[in-house]
């Protein structure tokens, strides 16, 4: 299989995850709606740490200018 095939892969599901996060269905600031951003800061966390360790770049699995800390723990 070619290696486009996992690049393209795993940027759906970067962008898949990042849209799930911006239609959140909870109301804010509930335990609810942070326990679903921690869920999410965790996941992007794990993947920006695994494609540092694999020496990805990040911005073509969409991963470019993201912070986990900054973007998902409010």
């Amino acid at each position: 299989m070619n290696s486009d095939v996992y690049k393209n892969f795993l940027k759906d599901v970067v962008f898949e995850i990042f849209n799930k996060y911006e239609n959140d269905m909870f109301a804010a600031d509930s335990d609810m709606q942070k326990g679903y951003n921690f869920a999410i800061y965790e996941i992007i966390s794990l993947l920006i740490e695994q494609s540092e360790v694999f020496g990805l770049n990040k911005e073509k699995i969409g991963l470019k200018d993201i912070d986990a800390e900054r973007d998902y723990l409010k």
